[in-house]
C-alpha cells in the first residue's frame, strides 16, 4: 500500500529542505487507506537556497493546475508545487499562512504529509468529482483547528465555496 509514495519518499530522502505528500496521496495517508486510483504523486516543498537537488530532475512539463512535472527515477510522474517561506510559516497567499511548526504529520511509514485543511484548500480552486470525494472523506477527520483554518481560507479565497456550508453549520 502507497507504493508511489514510498518511492517518491526515497527519492527525496536526502532533499535539504522541508517537503510534503500533497493532492490526493496526502488525503489517503491521512486516512491511513487508498481510496482511489491516482496517476501522479503531487508534493509540496519549500526551495531549499542549495538549489543542486533538483540538478538530476527530468522535468516534463507543467501540469494543468501549473505545477512543475517532473519524472522521478523510480518512473513516478510528480507534480511539484514550490512553496515559499515567509519565516517560520508555509505561505498559502499573502493573506493566507500556516506555522511550520505545525506541519508535522506522518504517515505510518514516516512518509510527510501536506495538513489536510491545506490540501483541501488547494482542492477547493477546482470543482472536480474526485476533490468533492476527497472532500466527503476527510471532513470526518478534521478537528475543530483544522476546520477553522480551512473555513477561514475559504472565506478569503472562495467565499461563495459550497464546502463553507458545512464548515459553518
Amino acid at each position: 500500500m502507497f507504493e508511489p509514495c514510498r518511492n517518491i519518499g526515497d527519492w527525496m530522502r536526502d532533499f535539504p529542505g522541508r517537503w510534503w505528500v500533497a493532492g490526493g496521496w496526502a488525503v489517503d495517508l491521512h486516512i491511513g487507506e487508498e481510496t482511489r486510483h491516482h496517476h501522479d504523486v503531487d508534493i509540496a516543498l519549500i526551495e531549499p537556497e542549495d538549489s543542486s537537488f533538483f540538478r538530476d530532475w527530468s522535468p516534463l512539463g507543467t501540469s494543468p493546475s501549473g505545477s512543475l512535472r517532473v519524472l522521478a527515477p523510480t518512473g513516478e510522474e510528480v507534480d511539484v508545487w514550490l512553496q515559499e517561506q515567509e519565516k517560520e510559516r508555509f505561505r498559502f497567499s499573502a493573506a493566507v499562512h500556516y506555522d511550520l511548526s505545525s506541519m508535522h504529520l506522518r504517515s505510518e511509514n514516516g512518509l510527510p504529509y501536506l495538513n489536510p485543511e491545506i490540501v483541501l484548500l488547494y482542492k477547493a480552486f477546482s470543482d472536480t468529482e474526485k476533490n468533492e470525494a476527497d472532500f466527503k472523506l476527510l471532513y470526518p477527520h478534521l478537528n475543530e483547528h483544522q476546520k477553522e483554518w480551512l473555513k477561514q481560507g475559504l472565506m478569503h479565497h472562495r467565499p461563495q465555496h459550497h464546502w463553507l456550508i458545512r464548515l459553518l453549520y
